[in-house]
């Protein structure tokens, strides 16, 4: 499933990168559908992107909020845990709107905390890791290989949402037509190894049943690694990480609606700015909206709850995600220069996957 996802995920990383190297338009997906296909195929790629954005972010702060219960299990009940997430969502939604540097300020700490669990579990949890353990989890879906790769490619895709985000806030990054495709393929790389080597030990160190129902699967395996000290520290870099991507994918969020809005294709209440240009009535109503659907998936437990709306979420972005491949072909052909079965074969793969 990783390889499947990964294949696709790099392709796709390709693809966006290309595209910012001659193209510095902000927006990402939006901002080349709506040049190569025109407005009609721009607003939709735009709207369901959006809505996958907002819907996701969600997912993102049920996530952090499953990992501060493992320190602070007073909140590990459905609707304690979905007023938690609400509080996130709004006090990120704040930072927001004091600006994009402090938001990205926060989320280069927040990301740093969260290399302990990740790339800790990546090198020092085959010092724990199981065979057997391992191979008694392969395939417990009952049903065939195939079948089971292809009902996990949802959760792993979700693992690689945001392969686009670099060029989507390209008109706030300084040089974007050489730091963007930097920071989208850099970024996609050091994510394949880190996911597939921490997850892959983790499936060795918990028993399958164990960790089908955890909502903190980094610190209960430092808790068995380690003990249960180990545990709150992974707890708290965990939802620190979660966390700080929240705060990031908030930015992402109000920039594409504020780049439609000033093309006319949203209400224009998402193009107001305040003092220092952020979109700040946009990021009030996407928060209202987050609040809206944080209530209404209140599910029996976090990690239920996370799977009904990462899901949609990912299905959402597919659309954007073939409609891009397509633009790059209209747009970019001029640009391949003698590489050209190369980057039709990335558009191919790409639309494909």
């Amino acid at each position: 499933g990783w390889v499947v996802t990964i294949t696709g995920a790099m392709s796709l990383a390709i693809l966006y990168a290309k595209f910012a190297s001659f193209d510095d338009s902000a927006g990402g997906s939006y901002a080349y559908v709506k040049k190569g296909m025109g407005d009609y195929m721009g607003y939709q790629t735009n709207l369901v992107y959006w809505l996958a954005g907002w819907t996701g972010n969600i997912a993102m702060a049920i996530i952090g909020v499953g990992y501060l219960a493992y320190f602070l299990p007073f909140i590990d009940t459905p609707f304690l845990s979905a007023i938690a997430a609400i509080g996130v969502i709004w006090l990120f939604t704040f930072i927001n709107i004091l600006g994009p540097k402090l938001v990205t300020t926060v989320q280069s700490y927040t990301t740093s905390l969260v290399f302990l669990p990740i790339f800790g579990t990546a090198v020092f949890g085959w010092f724990w890791f199981s065979g057997d353990t391992y191979m008694s989890a392969w395939n417990v879906s009952g049903g065939s290989t195939i079948s089971a790769i292809q009902s996990i490619l949802n959760v792993t895709l979700w693992a690689f949402l945001g392969v686009e985000t670099a060029a989507v806030v390209a008109g706030t990054v300084k040089n974007p037509k050489k730091n963007v495709p930097i920071a989208t393929l850099g970024g996609v790389g050091i994510a394949a190894v880190a996911y597939i080597l921490s997850s892959t030990a983790i499936m060795g160190i918990i028993p399958n049943a164990k960790l089908v129902a955890s909502a903190a699967p980094f610190s209960e395996a430092w808790e068995m690694m380690l003990g249960p000290w180990a545990g709150y520290i992974v707890a708290i870099c965990a939802a620190a990480g979660c966390l700080g991507s929240l705060g990031g994918w908030t930015l992402v969020v109000g920039q594409t609606a504020k780049a439609a809005a000033d093309d006319g294709l949203f209400p224009s209440f998402f193009a107001k700015t305040n003092a220092i240009g952020v979109p700040a009535p946009g990021l009030i109503a996407i928060a209202i909206a987050m609040t809206a659907i944080c209530l209404l998936t209140i599910s029996p437990t976090a990690a239920d709850q996370f799977a009904a709306i990462s899901s949609i979420a990912v299905i959402m972005t597919l659309l954007p995600y073939i409609y891009t491949a397509s633009s790059l072909k209209i747009l970019g052909d001029k640009e391949f220069g003698t590489k050209r079965l190369f980057w039709n074969a990335v558009i191919v793969i790409a639309a494909i996957y």
